[in-house]
């Protein structure tokens, strides 16, 4: 005689949800489209601004929002990466720039690469944070360059807020100091922060 015979199959659980009957493929390709919805895609979601037309600076230390790459919402605690590839030019005066936050960053770190194509000069600078003014030094004069950087940080705890890119002369000077056409920069959700 079979060993369970007569008696009825003894369920795992009484939990009536528990109890359930297999998923199907439909049901569970549908689990798996919402479960992308709402863990993968808040990730990897590269918002770019570029400019459209280059944009002069002339006689002028203050720090202002550039035409173009302002304005990245930011939510709470998230963390986002910084890339950006911006072709500049300046003549007597360095370039100076900042990201300046709403609201101030739980964290941040990031690094810096300045290349200089006519000299054929290239510099790594570490940038321990983010929220301050950040310089060019040792640049020569009347040199076009592209300035390139990655940087990762978490939004405010309390407020994401938004944050801008700002730039002006380092040195006041009547000679231009110049961001070109097709610079950009794009602010990316990530899991971490990443470099």
């Amino acid at each position: 005689m079979p060993f369970n015979a007569g008696r009825k199959p003894k369920l795992l659980s009484r939990n009536p949800a528990m109890q359930r009957r297999p998923i199907t493929g439909r049901e569970w390709a549908a689990f798996l489209q919402e479960l992308e919805r709402k863990v993968i895609e808040p990730f990897d979601q590269p918002i770019s601004k570029s400019k459209t037309t280059a944009q002069n600076i002339a006689s002028s230390t203050d720090l202002a929002d550039d035409d173009h790459m302002t304005g990245w919402e930011l939510e709470a605690l998230r963390f986002y990466k910084i890339t950006s590839f911006l072709m500049c030019k300046q003549n007597v005066g360095n370039i100076q720039w900042k990201f300046n936050f709403s609201e101030t960053p739980a964290a941040s770190e990031g690094f810096l690469l300045q290349a200089i194509d006519t000299n054929e000069v290239v510099r790594f600078d570490f940038i321990s944070e983010l929220t301050g003014t950040k310089t060019l030094t040792t640049m020569t004069d009347n040199l076009e360059f592209a300035l390139i950087l990655t940087a990762g940080f978490q939004a405010n705890a309390t407020t994401g807020g938004k944050v801008d890119f700002q730039w002006s002369q380092e040195t006041s000077s009547a000679n231009n100091t110049t961001i070109q056409e097709g610079s950009w920069i794009t602010i990316t959700k990530t899991p971490s922060i990443q470099l």
